[in-house]
């Protein structure tokens, strides 16, 4: 799936095809500010802004989202884990312009997850986010991916927490394992919206939800499938 950056967030709410094939990226647009600036946002500015606590990073990591970065002699496409370098800052040279973002499909039997804290339920930063994907083979997590937003410089890929998920059968107990294992990847800081101890507090309880909505949508592809 091809993006272009100036595609807006209440595109991206709109498209068919981003509802299907990545719903998890349509609920972090509608999860955005308002309808107003929804329909101004872009997707391209909310990755370069490179903000901390922005809503669609998350989701397109897990979803394995690459970038295009554009200038007037030569284009490069890069992983959007290596675009973030720290807060407000990218890989992005001088001269450069982020153009499109490249989003797989995802394999069969997969369910991608978002899941936000804000203080509020409109025109709200995120205190926590989280996105998970899972891909079910054989009755196993073939893949996990689980991204932890607004709890570092940049997203963060919980890299141990997925690799324990992979392999095993699916259980309410090894989701809540998961969950208590993603705290301890977080590294967030205290702010205006909130506290160490806070946002850590909230990571178990969005990496559970979001692995739980992950592995339904998972279950229910295969089902249909069969």
């Amino acid at each position: 799936i091809r993006i272009g950056a100036m595609v807006t967030a209440q595109e991206i709410i709109s498209s068919s095809l981003i509802n299907q094939h990545i719903p998890a990226l349509a609920d972090a647009a509608r999860s955005m500010a308002s309808c107003q600036i929804r329909s101004m946002a872009t997707i391209g500015g909310n990755i370069s802004s490179a903000v901390p606590s922005a809503d669609l990073p998350p989701s397109l990591i897990a979803a394995d989202a690459t970038v295009e970065l554009r200038c007037s002699e030569s284009s490069r496409e890069v992983t959007l884990t290596k675009f973030f370098t720290g807060p407000r800052e990218t890989i992005c040279q001088t001269g450069e312009l982020l153009t499109f973002i490249f989003v797989p499909f995802p394999p069969p039997n997969t369910g991608i997850s978002y899941q936000k804290f804000a203080l509020r339920e409109a025109n709200a930063l995120a205190v926590a986010s989280v996105a998970s994907r899972l891909t079910l083979k054989d009755g196993k997590i073939d893949r996990a991916a689980i991204v932890l937003g607004a709890v570092a410089p940049t997203p963060v890929e919980a890299l141990k927490t997925s690799e324990f998920l992979s392999g095993k059968e699916p259980s309410q107990s090894l989701l809540e394992d998961a969950s208590l294992m993603a705290k301890e990847e977080a590294k967030p800081i205290s702010d205006i919206r909130g506290s160490i101890w806070y946002r850590k507090e909230l990571i178990p309880i969005l990496t559970r939800r979001a692995l739980a909505e992950a592995l339904l949508q998972a279950q229910r592809k295969s089902r249909t499938r069969k």
